[in-house]
């Protein structure tokens, strides 16, 4: 029997990245020990199996399909959701994207029929309602919906860039897409101009991957440039 503890605790707990990678390796090897000891799949451990292309797709897709499972099934938190809803409401986008590029369905299902970006909706809007609560809406009713955007669209950008559809309606007929747009509407005077397309989401996402450019002191730029223009080095 395939045992996943580890690997689920690491993501429910948000370990470091690459602890969860390692991980992943893990459970995939349990996973092709348990085909290879199958008497149904005896052919794919062959010698030609080894060899044929066919055969091995076929072994590197029973190990995709039972991984996914793991992935997608609601049984680890609370029976309620699967790891990619937990990770999604978090904000993890690191460990979204590990679970996204191990097979995680970026439209899996909770009980209420919500997808993973549903559940990045209800985070904004539980953020919101915390700093209503602690008495800041008038301060921040022109900005708050979205500050909260700007700081999770990027999370909505990985899950559309390997698939979510924002317009899947839950258990209630409610998309992403429309949950969203009323809390914009619901808290921002003026959105009109404000985009919710997927492209918009995507952008956000590539933006949040860029690494700060290096800075250089004036005078040390100046130093490099004079050394390269001597032959003795590339800018870098």
């Amino acid at each position: 029997m395939l045992n996943s503890s580890e690997l689920v605790r690491s993501i429910i707990e948000g370990k470091d990245p690459e602890k969860i990678k390692a991980n992943f390796v893990k459970i995939k090897r349990e996973i092709y020990v348990l085909i290879d000891s199958d008497d149904d799949y005896k052919h794919l451990t062959s010698f030609e199996a080894r060899t044929n292309p066919k055969l091995a797709q076929e072994r590197q897709d029973l190990m995709q399909t039972a991984l996914s499972s793991v992935l997608n099934s609601l049984n680890y938190i609370n029976n309620e959701m699967a790891l990619l809803h937990h990770t999604s409401y978090y904000d993890k986008k690191e460990i979204s994207k590990i679970l996204l590029e191990n097979g995680a369905n970026p439209n899996v299902l909770d009980q209420n029929g919500d997808t993973p970006a549903h559940h990045v909706i209800n985070s904004i809007k539980a953020a919101i309602k915390h700093e209503i609560g602690a008495g800041m809406l008038e301060k921040y009713r022109e900005n708050i919906a979205k500050d909260y955007l700007k700081l999770y669209s990027p999370i909505l950008g990985l899950l559309v860039s390997y698939g979510a559809d924002l317009n899947l309606p839950n258990d209630q007929g409610i998309t992403a897409s429309e949950d969203l747009r009323e809390v914009i509407n619901k808290f921002t005077k003026d959105s009109s101009h404000i985009k919710l397309d997927d492209g918009s989401f995507k952008a956000a996402y590539k933006d949040s991957l860029i690494e700060p450019k290096q800075n250089y002191s004036t005078k040390n730029f100046q130093q490099k440039a004079e050394k390269e223009n001597k032959g003795c080095c590339i800018m870098m």
